[in-house]
């Protein structure tokens, strides 16, 4: 494997200011790429900020929140021809309809904390049937195993996504935030055949919300998690 180690994927909706900073001492303290995905409209102003020479930008409508970001930096980085051993999925999460959404953030956000980052690359190493590193308090799961249906409005358009694309996880647990590390082969596995641009044309505009009825958006939250799962690789939460 060529390249630096892992490559940070970010989706950028509120500001670039707070997160460059936070990257920008990942990568001063490991050979990292960085691409960074800033929706339009959206309260982001590329001006005005100081980004590292190194850091790759793109713009794209604002399509399926972060998840839709970060289908645009995976065609990035493959066509791109990057390579890294793994993948940091990251974004720039507000959750104002929560009353604990900061400290939520702060929570995903450990990941790429530099006292982190040893232990997590260290975790991999030492067990390789581990494919996706998380904040521990993020590994939540909805499905009702005796009653096999999912507890969420997200359950009709799950079941379908599943069969589509042939992902049939034994382990239902996923990501909440979607702030992970992965092993970039397992994710590629699936994008090679399934194109993430094309994956993005299913998700909605805007920022759109499941709390009310589920979405195409939200169910890839879950979706993402699972592409590593359903290969029979497990989750660690830190």
């Amino acid at each position: 494997m060529t390249g630096p180690a892992f490559t940070i994927l970010t989706h950028c909706y509120y500001g670039l200011e707070n997160i460059v900073e936070i990257i920008s001492k990942v990568s001063a303290s490991y050979h990292t790429n960085v691409l960074i995905n800033c929706p339009f409209p959206s309260h982001t102003a590329l001006k005005d900020v100081l980004v590292p020479d190194n850091f790759i930008l793109r713009k794209s409508p604002n399509v399926g929140k972060d998840i839709g970001g970060k289908l645009v930096l995976l065609d990035t980085f493959m066509k791109l021809d990057l390579s890294s051993k793994y993948l940091v999925f990251v974004h720039d999460k507000k959750s104002p309809h929560l009353a604990t959404g900061e400290q939520w953030f702060k929570d995903l956000l450990r990941i790429i904390e530099p006292t982190n980052i040893s232990q997590i690359l260290s975790e991999f190493e030492k067990d390789s049937s581990i494919g996706i590193v998380a904040t521990k308090s993020a590994i939540k799961d909805e499905y009702d195993v005796k009653a096999k249906k999912y507890l969420s409005n997200n359950g009709d358009i799950l079941l379908k996504l599943q069969e589509k694309y042939q992902v049939n996880p034994n382990d239902y647990r996923y990501i909440a935030g979607t702030m992970f590390w992965v092993r970039t082969e397992l994710i590629l596995n699936f994008f090679k055949k399934f194109h993430p641009l094309k994956v993005r044309e299913e998700l909605e505009y805007g920022n759109v919300m499941d709390s009310c009825s589920g979405t195409f958006t939200h169910s890839w939250e879950r979706m993402l998690t699972w592409l590593v799962t359903a290969q029979g690789y497990k989750i660690k939460g830190i």
